[in-house]
Formats: C-alpha cells, structure tokens, sequence
C-alpha cells in the first residue's frame, strides 16, 4: 500500500471547540508552523508566552495545547544551535497549566541529527493521545526520515493504534 501524503501548515494560533453528536464538547488549542527563533530570547518566545497567558486569563483555557509542528526554527545541522534552541522553548512552555503536546515538523526534522534531537528534547516524533474520550494522534510527515510519507513502520503503528 502507498503511503498517504499528508499536508501540515498550520498558521498562527486557533482554539477548537468540538461538540459531538451527543453534546459532549472539548475545547483546546492549536499553535503551530511558528518557527520562532529561540536563539533571540528578547522576541518571539515572549510573544508566544504572551500568548499562552492571554488565552488563560481571559477564561478560554483549553483541555491541551497542540503544537503542530516548526516550534524552534532548526533547519541546521548545528547540535549546540539545536540544543539552545529547544532548552530555550521548554523554558518557555515550563509550567502550563495545561497539557502540551508536539508534533514534529520540517524544522525539527531537518535531518538524523534534528530528528533525534526532536525525540530527545520533546518525545516520539508520531504519538497518540486520548483526552475525555477522544483520541488524537500525531504523525511524522515532515522529518528528513518520513518527508511526505509515513514510511511502512510508522503505518504499521498507526494501524495498530486505530
């Protein structure tokens, strides 16, 4: 079987709020393709904290946050660059109120080395979460390893998970 091509953009900042067919909703919010440069503390990890603060304070905090991918801005090969960069993103996520969950994308899976740093720094690049009855899950279409395709583990494991 062909692996399915998948696309992965997302722009900015939404918070979801999903009602299913029996009235149950859940609410959480999606960040993603933000690519912020982690290497300048003085910008974007500050308006990426404003934001997270704002949407708690102003009463719309969701069950999890999603990130769907290009959290730091990788695209290098540089281990120390890459280590700074993501010390510097969990920093900036340490002790939200609530869940977070990362999914890999292109800038983080630039090659081998960013990839594997991606899983230590932030976990499996493709996971699978249940949050009050629904089940989410995260794939890796956008590493050096997987770009455009799932590759024929990572389909089995969705398999499995389904």
């Amino acid at each position: 079987m062909a692996s399915p091509r998948l696309a992965t953009t997302f722009a900015v900042f939404m918070l979801v709020s999903s009602l299913s067919s029996t009235g149950y909703s859940l609410r959480f919010a999606v960040v993603g393709d933000s690519q912020l440069n982690f290497d300048n503390p003085l910008r974007e990890p500050k308006i990426f904290i404003k934001l997270l603060k704002d949407m708690e304070r102003q009463g719309h905090r969701p069950a999890f946050l999603l990130h769907a991918g290009d959290i730091i801005t990788g695209w290098t090969s540089d281990r120390g660059v890459l280590q700074r960069q993501y010390r510097n993103y969990l920093s900036a996520v340490k002790g939200l109120p609530f869940p977070l969950h990362n999914a890999i994308g292109n800038h983080e899976g630039y090659d081998a080395q960013s990839s594997a740093l991606f899983r230590k720094y932030i976990g499996p690049a493709w996971q699978s979460f249940s949050e009050d009855g629904w089940h989410f899950i995260l794939l890796d279409n956008a590493s050096d390893a997987h770009y455009k395709t799932l590759g024929p583990e990572q389909e089995a494991w969705l398999k499995k998970d389904l």
